[in-house]
């Protein structure tokens, strides 16, 4: 084998294992480029699986069926709900809101009222709470700060 010919047989061997290697690396590139958006999309469902958690029906997340009541602090009503469950996402969504009640309203044109209550930490969720179910209306406590947080039953967002 000449010289020259050895060089060639050099530069296509190197080529070829540089090529070898391109592709390997681009193959296990794409593979953990899998593996990690898996992982990422297990997490996002699990997050989205404990929010959908909340306010499923009455004792879950949320809907605790007790009230701490308005007590000076703001709150406004809203018409346009028609079950419990979209007016408990509605505090839930809303990072200001503290707690709801829902209640049936005749005045209303859904026939419902929605109240929530904002702006405010309810400070004690344990004995100035009332069960809304005793009166025909639905509630829950989302957000507190009491220290015994066992009557809380918030939703963990």
């Amino acid at each position: 084998m000449n010289h020259q010919t050895f060089k060639i047989f050099l530069i296509t061997l190197f080529l070829s294992l540089l090529a070898l290697t391109i592709t390997v690396n681009a193959k296990n590139k794409h593979h953990n480029k899998h593996a990690q958006n898996k992982h990422a999309n297990k997490h996002a469902q699990n997050k989205h699986a404990k929010k959908n958690a909340c306010c499923q029906s009455r004792g879950s997340p949320g809907w605790n069926d007790m009230f701490y009541g308005f007590r000076g602090q703001p709150n406004d009503s809203f018409e346009n709900f028609t079950t419990p469950q979209e007016c408990c996402l509605f505090c839930v969504n809303d990072p200001t809101c503290v707690e709801w009640l829902f209640y049936p309203y005749t005045d209303s044109a859904s026939g419902f009222i929605c109240d929530r209550v904002y702006n405010g930490s309810v400070s004690s969720c344990g004995p100035f709470t009332i069960a809304p179910s005793d009166n025909d209306e639905e509630g829950g406590i989302i957000r507190c700060s009491d220290s015994d947080s066992s009557n809380c039953n918030n939703c963990n967002i």
